[in-house]
């Protein structure tokens, strides 16, 4: 049998009243209907949000500007690596925002912690304790005009994962010279993440939670859960703030952004502090404690430049 047999007998299985995937489309409408929920009702995460990925497409379109007219002997090296880094960042941002307002704000959640631990290496990047060879894995190992072996690959690897860990040491884990109190909130908050990448943890628990429980009915289309969306949103506005901090590498001393970006960052980052001061507002104490983490770790300002604090 060929596979356009196949394929239509599959169709034929799955059609009903004419459409294929029919049975699908209350989830499809489920997921759409909650983006307006999410814009009426969540007022204040959105244009946080939305505000913060307009600067950031900002940013990069001026980084972008600059970069394509500079001169190649002017701009260091690794500046042609952190661009597309922070390029990268941005286009992981947004399936994140999509996902929460498609109703899935615990897999949106998952996936802030690769932004969560990028942040932190180039926050480690910016306060010089790590270089930008060390901490892709490179240094010593690749050498420039020449395409690495399988083994000298395989190098690279090794030490990436080995530079990362040592750097997530120094900037929130037992070598970071933070308090105590401050470590064991920051191991939770690591933790949380964790919980959700590994085994939907935190999903079962709260999507599905209430239904188990027999508070709820199971539903296969998602629902909205106001514990889920709190934690999304705390969470996202604590790991867009580390980014948004770094943000500044992306100028050079000789090419700086204008008087105007520099003050949206400032606007942006008193926003970001007050969402996080909300926490401790109502009594949470992770709310000071990441106030002053970010303040200990990421104490960047707009005339951070990438030339004068990158290795």
């Amino acid at each position: 049998m060929g596979w356009e047999d196949l394929q239509n007998r599959l169709a034929d299985a799955f059609t009903t009243d004419g459409i294929v995937g029919n049975r699908l489309l209350q989830v499809i409408e489920a997921e759409k209907t909650y983006c307006a929920f999410i814009e009426r009702t969540l007022k204040g995460h959105s244009i946080l949000s939305h505000c913060f990925q307009e600067f950031c497409t900002d940013t990069l379109g001026a980084a972008a500007s600059v970069w394509k007219a500079k001169e190649p002997t002017s701009t260091p090296p690794s500046y042609s690596g952190v661009f597309p880094w922070h390029l990268a960042n941005f286009r992981s941002i947004r399936p994140v925002d999509i996902l929460f307002h498609s109703r899935y704000p615990m897999d949106g959640f998952a996936r802030l912690r690769y932004l969560k631990e990028e942040a932190l290496y180039l926050g480690a990047l910016l306060s010089g304790l790590t270089s930008y060879s060390k901490i892709k894995g490179w240094d010593g190992v690749v050498k420039p005009g020449k395409v690495p072996t399988p083994e000298e690959m395989d190098q690279v690897s090794r030490n990436r994962k080995k530079e990362e860990k040592r750097v997530l040491c120094l900037m929130i884990r037992e070598k970071s010279g933070l308090a105590p109190e401050q470590l064991m909130q920051l191991h939770r908050w690591e933790t949380f993440f964790n919980l959700e990448v590994h085994g939907a943890r935190l999903t079962q628990a709260l999507e599905h939670g209430p239904a188990l429980r027999g508070e709820d009915t199971l539903s296969l289309a998602p629902k909205r859960r106001q514990a889920s969306c709190a934690m999304f949103m705390n969470r996202f506005s604590e790991v867009a703030w580390m980014l948004h901090r770094t943000l500044p590498i992306l100028q050079l001393s000789t090419r700086r952004f204008d008087a105007a970006w520099g003050r949206k960052w400032q606007l942006l980052d008193d926003n970001f502090l007050s969402m996080v001061q909300s926490l401790a507002d109502l009594g949470k104490p992770f709310g000071n404690v990441f106030v002053a983490f970010v303040s200990q770790k990421f104490p960047f300002e707009p005339e951070v430049c990438f030339d004068t604090h990158v290795k």
